[in-house]
């Protein structure tokens, strides 16, 4: 049962700087590992810091992921296992579990006009895990024209390369469409 709650709705939650507890990668046959093999990594050659970034090259070569089937939290929940289960740790303390994209979305809807986000929030052990409800976002993405799938590749695009990590070998900067759960 869906219910809708106004933002003045009230949590039992310490809000603080959201922090990565851990990560994982889907390559590209949909496979998940609990490392950081599917990150990339992309430096803009000093030649080019000061030009234009053409957000839309590569659009056409672009490979989707398959988001055709729900994954609801099952690939973040085994992750969480996976990091405790090697740090030696007890469950991770933190009164939210999501992804960075959805925090994203919830730190800026005060600032969003008309942009709905439809979540599924359930509270278990005392900790509030958060997702997006995948019907909904599911149907709006089939709603999208060409203009509005061009500009879900710019995001993409953008995270891609908006990183701030020094810290990687980037010998393999070849773009392929592998995502990573951080």
């Amino acid at each position: 049962m869906a219910t809708s709650l106004p933002l003045s709705s009230k949590i039992k939650a310490s809000l603080r700087q959201p922090k990565e507890i851990t990560s994982y990668s889907i390559d590209v046959e949909g496979k998940v590992r609990f490392d950081e093999s599917s990150l990339k990594y992309y430096y803009l050659p000093e030649a080019q810091i000061d030009s234009r970034l053409e957000l839309s090259r590569g659009y056409k070569d672009f490979k989707r992921k398959d988001e055709s089937k729900a994954q609801h939290l099952d690939t973040l929940l085994a992750a969480l296992v996976d990091h405790e289960r090697k740090s030696g740790s007890e469950k991770i303390k933190a009164d939210i579990i999501t992804w960075r994209g959805i925090m994203t979305k919830l730190l800026c809807l005060p600032y969003e006009q008309g942009d709905d986000i439809d979540l599924n929030i359930e509270l278990f052990d005392g900790q509030i895990f958060i997702e997006e409800d995948f019907d909904i976002t599911t149907s709006k993405k089939r709603k999208m024209d060409a203009k509005g799938e061009l500009m879900s590749y710019w995001g993409k695009l953008l995270r891609y390369v908006g990183c701030d990590r020094d810290d990687s070998d980037d010998s393999d900067d070849s773009g392929d469409s592998d995502d990573s759960g951080h």
